[in-house]
């Protein structure tokens, strides 16, 4: 979606309906845009990035908290293993 909006603050408009592969029939069409269009367009597509790289850091975060979460669970089981075979109990 915000990449037809940034082509459209570029000038750039779809002609004709769309094909099956995505791209309009008769291409684009090319109509000049002021200035603070293409500054607008060039801020859009910066924020999208940092954006990405932002959500790609927050699922690395993400995984390495499941997997220090996992490698909890096994060590309290462990633990809790040792302690009943210290007491002499059976699990």
């Amino acid at each position: 979606m915000s990449d037809d909006l940034v082509k459209r603050l570029r000038g750039q408009y779809r002609v004709g309906p769309d094909l099956p592969s995505g791209e309009p029939e008769f291409g684009f069409r090319q109509f000049p845009a002021p200035k603070i269009q293409h500054e607008a367009a060039d801020r859009i597509t910066a924020l999208e990035a940092e954006n990405e790289r932002l959500r790609e850091a927050l699922r690395a975060i993400a995984d390495l908290l499941s997997r220090e979460k996992a490698l909890e669970a096994v060590q309290a089981k462990a633990i809790a293993r040792a302690a009943r075979a210290a007491l002499g109990d059976t699990p």
